[in-house]
């Protein structure tokens, strides 16, 4: 079953296999159902979990894992304060040449308390039989 929708979704490129394109939009349907619950350690689940993951953000460039989870924990520790997010204009493109390697853009919105929205850019590798995130560009 499909937690959520989403809106204007795209596969640029046809190099990414149906199968792929439907994983890599399991890891974010999962993201956003797990980012509704409050759960932030289910949410990460879709992030790899690495000291050479990155996430850069309107403050920087954070690195690993770690890091990324502690950032989520502390400013986002209600599930007031997480509210309800969704994903909207997905466009997911593999990358030339490289089967492993995938991109998604689009946008975000959070609703709630604190109504905020933005824009993300996520590279996806398939590490084993998985697509985890690998580099977050959130703005």
């Amino acid at each position: 079953m499909l937690l959520f929708s989403f809106a204007c979704t795209k596969k640029v490129n046809t190099n990414l296999s149906a199968e792929d394109f439907k994983s890599i939009k399991v890891v974010l349907d999962s993201q956003v159902g797990a980012w509704n619950k409050g759960d932030i350690k289910t949410f990460m689940k879709g992030y790899w979990n690495s000291d050479s993951l990155r996430f850069i953000g309107r403050k920087g460039v954070r690195f690993s894992y770690k890091s990324v989870e502690s950032n989520y924990l502390k400013n986002y520790n209600s599930i007031e304060k997480m509210g309800h997010l969704s994903f909207d204009s997905l466009v997911f493109t593999q990358i030339s040449g490289n089967d492993k390697i995938a991109n998604v853009t689009g946008q975000w919105k959070i609703t709630g308390t604190n109504n905020t929205s933005g824009f993300f850019s996520l590279l996806f590798k398939k590490v084993e039989t998985d697509w985890k995130i690998i580099v977050d560009h959130t703005w």
